[in-house]
């Protein structure tokens, strides 16, 4: 603690902006990561940046440098027909897959691995997201479909298109 207090005064001292901007981020993202489990706005935040449901694009930005790992319980639901919120359960009825993840649970629709193995070949589905934290809880889901189409030189390509939708009760 003697060591930082010496930086930070340093720092003023020497008119280091550069140190003190960074110091100022790291504790700006301690407070924040403290006040988690005490702060049922922080939490709706934060789960709403997993959900891609940030408010603006800059608040989704400025929580970038927090660290996303293992602060919430991610699991996702992927199905060929849309779901009821009461289908939405631990162990799905066949024709749904589910897991969870430690982060970014829309990840398993946007990214290259996830999109191929769950949409080939101009298919569509439904992802669904539940996120807790402790009595915080959102649920999103999203129509997903796969486009492909031919690109100049004659090979495949593909391009997502993803909407949220409404979930049924």
């Amino acid at each position: 603690m003697k060591r930082l207090l010496e930086f930070i005064s340093a720092s003023r001292a020497d008119r280091d902006g550069h140190g003190f901007m960074l110091l100022s981020g790291i504790c700006i993202i301690a407070v924040w990561l403290l006040a988690l489990p005490f702060s049922p706005t922080i939490q709706r935040v934060t789960i709403e940046r997993f959900h891609l449901r940030s408010g603006s694009f800059l608040g989704w930005v400025l929580q970038q440098p927090i660290p996303p790992m293992y602060n919430l319980e991610n699991r996702i639901w992927f199905s060929k027909q849309p779901l009821k919120h009461s289908d939405l359960v631990d162990h799905p009825r066949d024709g749904v897959e589910t897991l969870m993840l430690n982060h970014f649970p829309a990840r398993a629709a946007t990214c290259a691995d996830g999109r191929w193995s769950r949409l080939r070949y101009d298919q569509e589905g439904w992802l669904y997201l539940r996120s807790r934290y402790q009595e915080s809880e959102q649920v999103t889901a999203y129509r997903i479909e796969n486009v492909l189409f031919i690109n100049k030189e004659g090979g495949e390509s593909s391009a997502m298109w993803m909407a949220a939708v409404e979930l049924e009760r």
